[in-house]
């Protein structure tokens, strides 16, 4: 069954249409989907979602990150490697979600000159 998606929006009212949109985006189609559906740009759909308050998702599909809220306590005791493995998401996720912390000491570096 082929829905004619012109006839659907002529029958809509503004406010409705626009929960429609959002609707529509929530359940998994694209806002390029959405637009051509629309007869409408693509950047069009993107404003009024944004209008909406509606979080977009990110290029390529659906937001699947973890949300993970590390400790500071956690993130000077820890090294990265030991917050991987405690938080169960990759090196990346841990420097976005403590980059903003202040930054731990770093350990002297031993030189080959300190033994002369």
């Amino acid at each position: 069954m082929t829905i004619n998606w012109a006839e659907v929006t002529d029958h809509l009212t503004e406010g409705c249409a626009v929960s429609y949109v959002a609707l529509l985006y929530t359940d998994g189609l694209s806002t390029r989907q959405i637009a051509k559906k629309l007869k409408v740009s693509n950047t069009s759909v993107i404003n009024l979602l944004k209008h909406l308050g509606v979080k977009l998702r990110l290029r390529g599909g659906r937001n699947n990150y973890k949300d993970v809220n590390i400790s500071e306590e956690d993130f000077m005791n820890l090294t990265y490697d030991e917050l991987v493995k405690k938080y169960k998401v990759c090196e990346s996720t841990i420097w976005k979600r403590t980059r903003h912390f202040k930054q731990k000491p770093r350990k002297k570096r031993r030189q080959w000159y300190d033994d002369i």
